[in-house]
């Protein structure tokens, strides 16, 4: 009789506590889109993306040729955008989203030396060609994959260096030992011939 009189309230409270563990039937979900004030300062900030960043329009400042080996016939012509000053070559193609077969972008260094690239914030794949300071194909980093920090090296000395979509090398056949003359109307001028072609 001791026993039954002590195991009442034992059961009760084990009944009570077992009750209390289990989830709630009706669970409020999590919201879809937090606000924004729901952001801390001490919580990491986000790594910018293409929402973050507005996409940069392309503005044609100047054409370009690829040039056949004997510099007479041409292969291809672009429509280029010139970043030539420290600011606008550490942007490059930053951000961009898209970009037509028909544009690519155009760095210009001022002596030769050997160069490296990478894919940082960079949404595209990218063939990288460089080009030394006679404006010949020296080598081409094809089908960059995008937003890498792999470094895609020149492996030779290169003053200039052409970003085009990824797989048009292949797709044009450009390889090393072909020229490129442009037109440049930031600076007006032609390089390599352009007008006479």
């Amino acid at each position: 009789m001791f026993l039954k009189i002590n195991l009442l309230p034992l059961l009760t409270a084990l009944a009570l506590a077992f009750s209390s563990c289990q989830s709630d039937p009706t669970p409020t979900p999590p919201p879809q889109n937090p606000p924004a004030t729901a952001n801390r300062a001490t919580d990491p900030a986000p790594a910018p993306g293409p929402a973050a960043v507005p996409e940069p329009p392309f503005i044609k400042e100047g054409e370009l040729a690829i040039l056949d080996p004997t510099g007479k016939k041409v292969v291809q012509k672009f429509d280029i955008e010139i970043a030539q000053i420290p600011e606008e070559r550490e942007q490059g193609l930053m951000y961009r989203k898209s970009m037509s077969d028909k544009e690519g972008m155009l760095f210009m260094f001022e002596y030769p030396e050997p160069q490296s690239f990478w894919m940082r914030n960079t949404y595209i794949s990218l063939d990288i060609i460089y080009l030394n300071e006679k404006m010949e194909v020296v080598s081409i980093q094809k089908n960059a994959p995008p937003q890498s920090d792999k470094p895609l090296p020149s492996g030779k000395p290169a003053q200039y260096v052409l970003e085009i979509n990824g797989g048009l090398s292949d797709k044009l056949g450009i390889k090393p030992g072909m020229k490129v003359a442009w037109q440049d109307y930031v600076n007006s001028r032609e390089v390599g011939g352009y007008n006479s072609l």
